[in-house]
């Protein structure tokens, strides 16, 4: 049986948690994860580039000049695509880039996610993770308790320096039971972090992220709700 600590907001463990085997088995697909990676990628594309044709171009209805006697090169309008100003010819047209791979593939994908991220000792449950005021201050005195057991964790893992590297700004991806707004508007103005509910996670999310900090709650519903189908 797979176990995790959980900490409370003070940093301190609390109790052990056994974790479901069928979902954190251990397994981390690659080649699956890139794929569904790929597809929320090009989901997220807007695909608004946009050039005109010969058709769209304003002016031009009129024959620039005759078609015979002049020398010149014949033409039959000024917005021809071998003119400057003129329409393009195979240009780009706003399109949409979306498709979707298999629920279960997806699923799939999140499951593997979930398994690196805890393979790498890059995930943490807090018993319980809610602020009684807005305030950041407030907020960022959590996520310090937690950047310590972090780098207790990067110690174990001998990276004990990555934490601590002056550039490298460390992403953390809490993870929550319900819509909390004062944790929502506490943590907003911060870069690092984001708050989603368990039931929206998914595999981009996860990887977007150094680390996941699931609360208890939040991991027991996930753990419950997910269909392994």
């Amino acid at each position: 049986m797979r176990e995790v600590s959980v900490f409370n907001i003070g940093g301190s463990e609390v109790e052990r948690l056994n974790l479901n085997e069928k979902i954190f088995s251990g397994k981390v697909n690659k080649i699956l994860l890139s794929e569904v990676i790929l597809m929320y990628q090009a989901n997220k594309r807007m695909g608004l580039a946009s050039t005109k044709t010969r058709a769209k171009v304003r002016g031009g209805g009129r024959k620039p000049w005759r078609q015979k006697g002049t020398g010149r090169a014949r033409v039959g309008s000024i917005r021809s695509p071998l003119w400057r100003g003129g329409g393009i010819v195979f240009g780009p047209h706003p399109r949409d880039y979306s498709y979707y791979l298999p629920k279960k593939a997806r699923r799939q994908a999140l499951l593997s996610a979930l398994n690196l991220k805890f393979n790498e000792k890059h995930f943490l449950v807090i018993d319980k993770i809610s602020l009684s005021r807005i305030k950041t201050k407030d907020f960022m005195k959590i996520l310090k308790n937690i950047s310590n057991i972090v780098k207790n964790f990067d110690e174990i893992a001998n990276k004990s320096k990555e934490i601590l590297k002056p550039k490298k700004i460390i992403r953390f991806l809490f993870i929550v039971e319900n819509r909390d707004k004062n944790l929502m508007l506490s943590s907003r103005n911060l870069g690092s972090v984001n708050i989603v509910l368990e039931n929206n996670l998914n595999a981009l999310d996860v990887l977007l992220h150094d680390y996941l900090i699931f609360s208890k709650q939040a991991l027991e519903n996930f753990v419950k709700n997910f269909n392994l189908g």
